[in-house]
C-alpha cells in the first residue's frame, strides 16, 4: 500500500500538468515528490530516488517516450506505474497494456481521479 512517506515520481513534459499533479498530491499529504520532463530524466530520477510509484505520461518529448522509459525502469527495479495519456487510440492502448501498468489515467486528470487511482493500487 502506498503511504504518504513513499517517494513518487511525476513524469510529464507539460509543466502545468506536472505542477497540477504535484499540487494535488501535496494537498493529500504526500511529501516525497520528484519530477521529470523526459524519459531519460525519468530513468535517472528513478535510479536515484527509487520511487514506489511513477506517474508516467505516455508521450514525452525526447528520445524515449513514457512506455519505453517505464520498461527501462522496470528492468532495473520493481515499482508501480500509472500511465497518463491524452490519447485513446488503439495503438497507444496496446502499447500501454503491453507494459503491464498498475493503472491508466486519461487526461485531463481530475484530482479525485488521481486520488482514486492511488487508493486502488494493489498492496
Amino acid at each position: 500500500m502506498l503511504t504518504r512517506d513513499d517517494p513518487i515520481l511525476i513524469v510529464d513534459d507539460d509543466n502545468l500538468v506536472r505542477l497540477g499533479l504535484q499540487m494535488t498530491l501535496e494537498d493529500q499529504g504526500y511529501r516525497h515528490l520528484h519530477t521529470a520532463k523526459t524519459g531519460m530524466a525519468a530513468i535517472d530520477m528513478a535510479v536515484r530516488y527509487r520511487p514506489k510509484l511513477i506517474l508516467m505520461d505516455v508521450r514525452l518529448k525526447g528520445d524515449l517516450d513514457g512506455v519505453e522509459a517505464a520498461q527501462s525502469i522496470r528492468q532495473k527495479y520493481s515499482c508501480q506505474i500509472i500511465f497518463l495519456t491524452g490519447s485513446n487510440e488503439a495503438a497507444t492502448r496496446l502499447r500501454i497494456e503491453a507494459a503491464a501498468p498498475d493503472g491508466v489515467l486519461v487526461k485531463p486528470i481530475l484530482p479525485q481521479h488521481l486520488i482514486g487511482a492511488l487508493e486502488a493500487l494493489p498492496g
